[in-house]
């Protein structure tokens, strides 16, 4: 169990609820990165690693953790266990952790050079696509039947969604923080990851066709700021107080901020941030025992 796990508890979302309303937005847009392939999720994450390489391109001394794309290999194991062939399992083993080192490797190389020169390359598309794989494997547990391929049209889908991507956007004045994790707070959640902090804004990228807003994504992003405010983010001395929520729509290439001044002032979140510092404590406790 995860901390989106945790939300869908129904005290626990009425809690997040209690203090706050969910905006309402206007969905009269224009889609500008059409999907290419029914490979929405697939997409979505591979896009997830793409515009951290440009963000951290664009904010050079942006603050980054390991890739979860890195710590797949550790299930390979675990999936060959229940069907043991003598002679063949350890080979099969072998060759699928070989490659989950050579996807990563490749990708550090590819992100690296983009990084460096700002040169969009095929390789820096498929192996976003690969490492998108190895993701959904740490995350899930479950393999991608072909790691390390990738859908010449799923390619396409995330130059598109690269090219709209503005040139204004994610440049930090103070912090950058990639993918940032709750230091504490992520251990008791058992995972909990955000997408990007910039300055005082903690930002949601989201690669899907609808633009809208559902209460379980702000309930999430609620969550993520209390465990800010309670426990602090992986790579940062001080506790950082978020003032704000983003989140990027990559196929619209349009970005909503909110403001949290008035939540964040109220008597409503200091008890909130109690209570879910104590429902957490108990949670992993639980968990443990």
């Amino acid at each position: 169990m995860s901390l989106t796990d945790i939300i869908r508890n129904s005290m626990v979302r009425d809690r997040i609820r209690s203090v706050y309303t969910k905006p309402r937005i206007s969905s009269k847009v224009t889609i500008l990165a059409e999907p290419q392939t029914k490979a929405y999720g697939l997409v979505g994450t591979a896009f997830d690693y793409l515009l951290r390489f440009e963000i951290n391109r664009r904010n050079p001394s942006a603050i980054s953790r390991p890739w979860a794309a890195e710590g797949a290999k550790v299930h390979f194991p675990f999936l060959f266990s229940k069907e043991v062939i003598p002679g063949e399992t350890d080979t099969v083993l072998g060759k699928q952790v070989k490659l989950a080192d050579e996807i990563v490797q490749r990708a550090k190389a590819s992100s690296s050079h983009y990084i460096s020169t700002g040169e969009v390359t095929e390789a820096l598309f498929a192996d976003a696509i690969s490492l998108a794989k190895l993701d959904v494997l740490y995350r899930s547990g479950w393999p991608d039947e072909d790691l390390g391929g990738c859908n010449s049209r799923d390619m396409e889908d995330l130059r598109a969604l690269l090219a709209v991507v503005p040139t204004d956007l994610f440049h930090a004045r103070q912090r950058c923080v990639l993918n940032p994790e709750f230091k504490r707070g992520s251990t008791l959640a058992k995972g909990a990851d955000a997408d990007l902090l910039i300055d005082d804004a903690l930002i949601e990228i989201k690669t899907t066709k609808s633009r809208n807003i559902r209460p379980e994504h702000f309930d999430q992003l609620i969550a993520y700021v209390a465990l800010a405010h309670l426990y602090g983010v992986d790579g940062l001395s001080a506790k950082p107080r978020i003032k704000k929520l983003g989140i990027y729509y990559s196929r619209y290439g349009t970005y909503l901020e909110f403001d949290l001044e008035d939540i964040l002032d109220g008597p409503g979140f200091r008890e909130f941030l109690k209570w879910f510092g104590t429902y957490l404590a108990k949670y992993k406790a639980t968990r443990d025992a």
